[in-house]
């Protein structure tokens, strides 16, 4: 089973990065809103579970056609009603019109508790309307390589000028160690800000 579990994992990263589809120009944006949480995540093989709405922040900066950096931050509450906090930071860079490779550093906090995996991983971009765009997105530790996954999208919507509606989804898969022993969480967002 963990054997299937690394060939889905592989083939959908492959897909991502073979996919036709509209080409989009490079930019920015930044937003801020809402993200609900909920599932389990281990932290230094501790597991804590997942709830509530709290705020959400992202941003992209282009540098130049090619090259991105990518951060996000969210939180949640555990079931002791402790603050969890989520920071990921990353680089990405376009391999073609479509497609990025990206690499980034996740950080979760809770209390003193924190753990940073970094994650290797593939977007595919595609076009859904002059001022539509949908990224989807996967990744995996390079550490704990197919067993510490990430799989989500965001979908933007260009409202009017520059301002945008952003709608993301991320599912997230952590490993006790290097067991197979796994939890799952997932995180739905939704964000308004800018693009420039």
């Amino acid at each position: 089973m963990k054997i299937l579990s690394q060939a889905l994992t592989a083939t959908a990263m492959a897909v991502c990065l073979v996919i036709p589809a509209t080409s989009m120009a490079a930019g920015s944006q930044v937003t801020a809103g809402v993200n609900s949480a909920s599932g389990k995540v281990y932290v230094n093989s501790t597991l804590y579970t997942l709830s509530g709405n709290k705020a959400h922040i992202s941003a992209e900066m282009a540098i130049n056609d090619k090259l991105g950096f990518m951060l996000s931050s969210s939180s949640a509450l555990d079931a002791a009603n402790t603050k969890v906090e989520f920071m990921d930071f990353g680089v990405r860079y376009r391999l073609g019109e479509d497609t990025s490779t990206y690499f980034s550093s996740n950080r979760t906090k809770v209390g003193s508790n924190s753990e940073t995996l970094m994650m290797l991983g593939a977007m595919h971009h595609i076009s859904t309307g002059e001022a539509s765009s949908l990224a989807l997105k996967i990744g995996t530790s390079t550490t704990n390589m197919f067993d510490d996954l990430e799989v989500g999208f965001d979908f933007n919507v260009g409202l009017m000028d520059a301002l945008v509606l952003n709608i993301g989804y991320q599912s997230t898969t952590t490993t006790l160690a290097k067991t197979s022993t796994k939890a799952t969480s997932s995180g739905f967002n939704v964000s308004i800000g800018a693009q420039f």
